[in-house]
Order: C-alpha cells, then structure tokens, then sequence
C-alpha cells in the first residue's frame, strides 16, 4: 500500500517498538492504520481497519513487539466511541462496529475463538456423531449416483454427475477422517462409513452437521498435540 500526504488526515504517535515509533494514521476515506516509523525511516503497516480498535487489534497480533502508550491511546479514543456504532457498507448492508474488547467479550460469551470458530470438546462420541453425519449424507450421494445412472442420457448433464460424485467424496473423507478421530483404525472407519452409508434414508433431508468439521478437528489437535491429524481419503480439499 502506498500513501502520499494528499491521502492522509492525521497522522499521531501512539507507542513504540522493538525497532522505532508507532503511529496511528487516519485516512481521509475513513482507513485507519498502525503503522511502524524505524529508526531508518522506513514505514511498515502493522495494521488496518475501518475501525481504529481493530487496526491496533492487527498490529497487536503481528507477532511484533509493541508497546502502546494507554494514556495517549484511550484518549484519542473517546472520540471514536462516541462515534455511530452502525453504517452501510458499500452494497448498502448494516454492518455494527464493535470495539476489541466488546468483540472478545461477544467471542466468549458464544463459545468462540478469535477467528469466530465454534469451540467443541474433541470426544470420541462427537467425532463418531458427525462422521455418521456425513457418511449418510455420502450414501445420499451415491444415490443420487445410481439414480441418474438409470436415465437416458440425453435426460443427465455431466455437471450432474460430476455434482454428485464430488458430494460423495466429499463427505466420504470428512467420514473416515472423525471415525478415526473417534478411535476407530483405518480399517474399522471404512468398514463404519459403508454401513452408515447404507443408512441415509435414516437422515433427512436438510438435516445440519452437529458440528463443524473444521472446527471439531481444531479440538482433535489440541486435545492431541502429538497426534497426527487423519487424512480421510487421502487429500486435501483446499488444494
């Protein structure tokens, strides 16, 4: 990012760090900035928000050494506070500003982590609970599978067929990846996930996961440091 002074409204010293002063720098369209002068006179953005907290939130999560001045900072905030607390985006949605300290008082209060994910305890039952989940729902898939199989093929799109073989592998890895985090072997987990598969009529449709895959497997891993995460099928979706 690259700024002039045509682009900056204000710009104050708020701390220091490890390597120089710390600034905060407001925007004439509204971006707030931390940004790090060095003794060399380079400038490193640590931090940047619409908001003013959550722009120091950044920087304070940067890994960097900090130190802001409290007195100066809580100062030049009272002004913020007092700010409207609700405004429309660009597309004309209600987005409400919360302050840092609102933001992880909300987190905890609904049971979240800082990156909102939903925080589970990793037992063997939830991880069994929501790799049935999704083995019922790869046997729906496979249904779906078998269905259009027994079509003309002028009546199937390939999108079709496509949509549900990757529905069923889909589910399938996030299956045999819980069943072994409920303790099952790889061996037990594929016989587990065929004889849940079988059961998808028993699951209806719209039915939501207990939980959130991702963030049950964050709970496997802090529960089990030493552990290696199980891959499910083999691969990752993400690449």
């Amino acid at each position: 990012m690259k700024l002039d002074k045509n682009d900056i409204k204000s710009m104050e010293p708020v701390g220091k760090t490890d390597k120089g002063d710390l600034y905060h720098v407001c925007c004439k369209g509204g971006l707030n900035l931390i940004v790090e002068k060095t003794a060399g006179g380079e400038f490193n953005i640590l931090g940047s928000a619409s908001h003013r907290a959550y722009s120091r939130h950044q920087a304070e999560n940067s890994g960097r050494k900090l130190q802001f001045d409290e007195s100066l900072w809580k100062s030049e905030r009272d002004d913020l506070y007092k700010a409207p607390r609700e405004y429309l985006d660009s597309k004309g949605n209600k987005v409400t500003h919360f302050t840092h300290e609102e933001w992880t008082k909300k987190q905890k209060e609904s049971n979240r982590d800082y990156m909102g994910n939903p925080i589970y305890e990793s037992t063997p039952q939830n991880h069994y609970d929501l790799a049935s989940h999704h083995s019922k729902m790869a046997g729906k898939a496979r249904e779906t599978e078998r269905q259009l199989k027994t079509r003309p093929p002028e009546q199937v799109s390939v999108n079709d067929r496509h949509n549900a073989i990757m529905r069923n592998l889909m589910h399938s890895d996030m299956s045999l990846k819980h069943f072994q985090m409920s303790g099952l072997s790889h061996k037990q987990a594929h016989e587990e996930h065929a004889k849940q598969m079988d059961l998808h009529h028993e699951l209806q449709e719209g039915t939501e996961a207990p939980f959130q895959d991702y963030a049950l497997e964050l709970a496997f891993n802090r529960a089990n440091p030493d552990k290696k995460t199980p891959k499910g099928l083999g691969w990752s979706w993400s690449e």
